[in-house]
């Protein structure tokens, strides 16, 4: 490292800068570029490339320091060197980053310009830059220039231009200048009859013309100051004041203010004192603006014989709304309608701001009535028209009938197919009188309702209770419905708007009745899993498939008998039929407290239990039958056995007496 930096050390003190020509294309400007030698030596002194031209890497840089300093200007050239000379031109190598520019005039001038250093890198040998810099300095004829080429104004800083050597088109302030070209006052005021203008154009403070624009004297176009106005005029009656863009051959007019005082805004022929946009013209607004803060009105007065009479329409501020109020013999008025700014909510005949899209009428106000009414008529004029009134009628303190309920009614026929009744809610279709939620009249005809539907999945009617209730769905099946198109379905839905619930009952068009099954084949099923219940008209069947019991246990039929015998059987009637009608068997208590079948149930005997109690009773009285009929068998056959054994005793006395009467054996 040492021996580099000695090296480079030498080389540094190697170079010299001499100015040389250099050839260019001829122009009226001095070159920018500097051409210069330098001669490079090895650490020993002797010549770099002295046995042939070898081409080495450079980077130069101009410093306003020996040291530090900024740097002002690099560039990076390829060098030929031959026996240690070398001649490079600055301002024709390559950027390397730092500032670049191929005119270096610029980088010798300002406050600094005494010190330029050129400092070199030679980075095939080492990326450190050769100290010392060196200094540039002028050659001796550069300061005296025989010719300057122009000449900086802004430069001057002492010195004086005689008279004679200024243009004949520079003013003097004696006067009596006759300018020609463009003239431009870059700065300060210019009076007119005033010698302290306050204003770019400042003219004198006294009244009458100022500027005449055409015209040299009497009636002219021009502007004019009289006491508290400001005059825009033109010549005669018959001439316009017209506002624009453009130039005066090609303008495009704005607003013209006529000789009549019609104004015309985007119209040049105005029917009226102010008429804004021409038949023309696609989209036309007029603006009337006020300041901010919530408390100013902007608006448009319509007026008749004097102040008290007409219209006004306003934008308020204060509450945001839009109003159109009238005025008979008043200034104030009354508000007829308005529209929130925020909502778009529209009143009709509202004391404050509108609570719905549009309120008609005001429950605020004294005898106001919410009522709109919509009319049609055929296009020819024919005898087919309608009118229809709908709204809350104002019926003075009579709040019964329609009277502020809401209604439609039907102005041409005087009747009130709907309405909402005051007070009650209830609403009544084809009824001035609904005595329940919905009430439906319908005055003789059929159907009286009808709900109507076009969907494969039914026409469904939702019935909810939310007092611990549930949801209903009842519904006419369609072709998608999956329980089979035209039958009357009830079903426990999971809530409002479901399709799917628990089938409670169902009908079909053929007449079966489906309890807790959608699809019945006879006219009464119960259940639709096992083996249900059903009827079919004349028997009812119960459900006793084996597949569809469990928890079998075998039964005593004797025992079963023996209760049967000790359970009360009466004749009876039920209460609630009539006189007359008579029934035969035990109660339900008994019947429970004997058997304890039917669950926790005590008052109700199923079918199937009493069916199932005679049958084992029934068995029960065959096995003591058959126990009876065993034991007289054997009985007799004792008995028989008995009685042949007493024969044969009999007959062996008998042959004794006999022996012994007559002396010999039988």
């Amino acid at each position: 490292m040492k021996k580099m930096t000695n090296y480079l050390f030498v080389l540094g003190l190697a170079l010299a800068l001499t100015p040389l020509l250099s050839v260019a294309q001829s122009n009226a400007n001095p070159p920018g570029q500097i051409s210069y030698q330098g001669f490079l030596t090895d650490a020993n002194g002797s010549p770099l490339a002295t046995n042939a031209p070898r081409n080495y890497t450079l980077i130069f840089r101009l410093w306003d320091n020996s040291t530090g300093g900024s740097n002002l200007w690099a560039e990076q050239q390829v060098v030929t060197v031959d026996r240690g000379y070398f001649t490079v031109m600055l301002g024709v190598g390559s950027s390397v980053g730092a500032p670049f520019t191929n005119n270096l005039a610029g980088l010798f001038s300002g406050g600094t310009a005494s010190d330029r250093y050129i400092g070199i890198t030679a980075t095939d040998l080492s990326p450190n830059e050769i100290v010392p810099r060196l200094r540039l300095l002028a050659s001796p004829y550069s300061f005296l220039a025989s010719k300057a080429m122009s000449v900086d104004g802004s430069a001057l800083n002492s010195g004086t231009v005689a008279d004679a050597r200024l243009s004949a088109n520079v003013a003097l302030r004696a006067g009596g200048n006759a300018f020609t070209g463009n003239q431009t006052v870059t700065s300060g005021n210019v009076g007119i009859g005033t010698t302290s203008p306050g204003f770019p154009l400042n003219f004198a403070s006294t009244l009458g013309d100022k500027i005449a624009l055409y015209g040299n004297s009497g009636s002219h176009y021009g502007l004019g100051i009289q006491g508290g106005q400001l005059q825009i005029h033109a010549d005669v009656a018959g001439s316009d004041i017209v506002f624009g863009y453009g130039q005066s051959t090609a303008f495009t007019e704005t607003m013209r203010v006529k000789g009549s005082g019609f104004v015309g805004i985007a119209n040049s022929a105005p029917e009226t004192l102010l008429q804004v946009g021409s038949y023309g013209s696609p989209d036309e607004s007029v603006t009337v603006s006020t300041a901010g803060g919530n408390q100013y009105r902007s608006a448009i007065k319509l007026r008749h014989f004097n102040s008290g009479y007409g219209w006004t329409l306003v934008s308020d501020e204060r509450d945001n709304t839009f109003r159109v109020i009238s005025h008979f013999a008043d200034t104030n008025g009354t508000t007829r309608m308005l529209v929130d700014r925020f909502s778009g909510f529209v009143g009709i005949g509202t004391a404050g701001s509108a609570q719905q899209m549009l309120q008609v009428g005001d429950s605020s106000i004294a005898g106001s009535q919410g009522m709109i009414r919509l009319a049609s008529r055929t296009s020819s004029g024919g005898g087919a028209a309608r009118a229809w009134d709908i709204g809350v009628p104002q019926t003075g303190d009579v709040t019964t009938g329609v009277g502020y309920s809401f209604v439609i009614n039907d102005v041409g026929n005087g009747k009130t197919p709907f309405m909402v009744q005051y007070g009650s809610g209830n609403v009544g279709v084809g009824t001035n009188g609904p005595i329940a939620p919905l009430h439906v009249f319908g005055g003789g005809a059929v159907p009286t309702a009808m709900i109507d539907n076009n969907s494969t999945i039914g026409t469904w009617l939702d019935l909810r209770n939310t007092g611990g209730g549930t949801n209903w769905i009842v519904f006419s099946t369609g072709s998608g419905n999956g329980e089979g198109a035209g039958k009357l379905v009830f079903e426990a839905g999971p809530g409002p708007g479901a399709t799917t619930g628990i089938p409670a009952l169902a009908l079909t068009p053929a007449g079966r009745v489906g309890v807790g099954t959608v699809n019945p084949a006879n006219l009464l099923v119960v259940g639709n899993s096992g083996s249900p219940a059903y009827c079919n008209g004349t028997t009812w069947v119960n459900g006793s498939d084996r597949n569809a019991k469990e928890d079998f246990t075998s039964v005593d039929p004797r025992a079963v008998l023996d209760k049967v015998s000790a359970l009360p059987i009466s004749e009876w009637k039920y209460k609630v039929e009539a006189d007359g009608t008579r029934h035969l068997g035990p109660v339900a208590q008994d019947f429970h407290a004997a058997f304890g079948l039917n669950g926790q149930d005590e008052t109700h005997i199923a079918t199937v239990d009493e069916s199932g109690v005679a049958l084992a009773a029934i068995k029960g009285l065959n096995e003591k039958l058959e126990t009876g009929s065993q034991q007289a068998e054997t009985r007799i056959q004792r008995l028989e056995t008995e009685n042949a054994e007493l024969k044969a005793r009999l007959e062996r006395l008998e042959r004794l007496l006999d022996h012994d009467v007559n002396g010999q054996a039988r």
